[in-house]
C-alpha cells in the first residue's frame, strides 16, 4: 500500500510493488505483466531475478492467460504435472515447477499479472502466500485503474486549457481583425 501512495507512475509503482513481494516471498524469479488500456496486450515492464535462467524469461503464457481470462489466481507446485496447463509448450520448454500468478484486478477488469516461480524443492511457494499475493493483486489492479484515470484526467485538463488558450487567442485576433477592416473603410 505504500507503493500506491508514493507513486502516480505505473512502472515506479510496479517495480516498488515487485520488489517488496520478491523480499517477502522465497521466489527465484518474480516478473510483472501490465496494460494501460484493457484492449492492449500485456506487456512485460518489470523483472527480478535472483536465480538466473538461460535465454528469455521462462514464463507461461498459457498459465498468464488463464489467470487473466479467469481473474483467478494460481497455485501449482509442479507446472508440468497440472492438468490445467498440460497441452503447455512453455511449460515443457523452460520446464516451470512452482508458479503463484495473480491478476491485477480493477473494477473494469484485468490490467495485469504478477508471475512468481521457484525451481526449489521442497516447493517454497504456499497457500498463505497466494493468499497474500491474491489481495496484493486486487490492491495493484485498483492502484493501476487509478493512475489510468488520472492520466486521463491531467489529458484531458491539458486539452482544455489548450482549447481556452485558442479561443481566447481566435478571439482576440478577430477582433483586432474587425479593428483593421473598420478603420479602412
Amino acid at each position: 500500500s505504500q507503493c500506491l501512495c508514493t507513486h502516480l507512475k505505473l512502472a515506479p509503482l510496479l517495480e516498488g510493488v515487485l520488489k517488496a513481494v520478491m523480499d517477502t516471498i522465497p521466489a527465484e524469479r518474480g516478473y510483472v505483466l501490465a496494460r494501460r488500456d484493457l484492449k492492449e496486450s500485456l506487456k512485460l515492464v518489470a523483472t527480478n531475478v535472483r536465480k538466473q535462467r538461460d535465454g528469455s524469461p521462462p514464463l507461461s503464457h498459457t498459465l498468464i492467460d488463464h489467470v487473466v481470462r479467469t481473474r483467478a489466481s494460481v497455485l501449482t507446485a509442479d507446472a508440468s504435472q497440472d492438468e490445467r496447463f498440460e497441452d503447455s509448450a512453455s511449460i515443457a520448454e523452460f520446464q516451470i515447477k512452482a508458479v503463484i500468478c495473480v491478476p491485477f484486478t480493477g473494477p473494469d477488469g484485468v490490467f495485469g499479472a504478477l508471475y512468481v516461480d521457484s525451481d526449489s524443492v521442497p516447493v517454497p511457494l504456499t497457500q498463505e502466500h497466494l493468499q497474500l499475493l491474491s489481495i496484493v493483486g486486487q490492491i495493484v489492479g485498483a492502484g493501476i485503474q487509478n493512475i489510468v484515470l488520472n492520466e486521463k484526467q491531467i489529458r484531458q485538463e491539458r486539452l482544455a486549457g489548450i482549447g481556452e488558450t485558442v479561443s481566447g487567442t481566435s478571439h482576440d485576433l478577430r477582433n483586432i481583425m474587425m479593428g483593421i477592416s473598420g478603420g479602412t473603410e
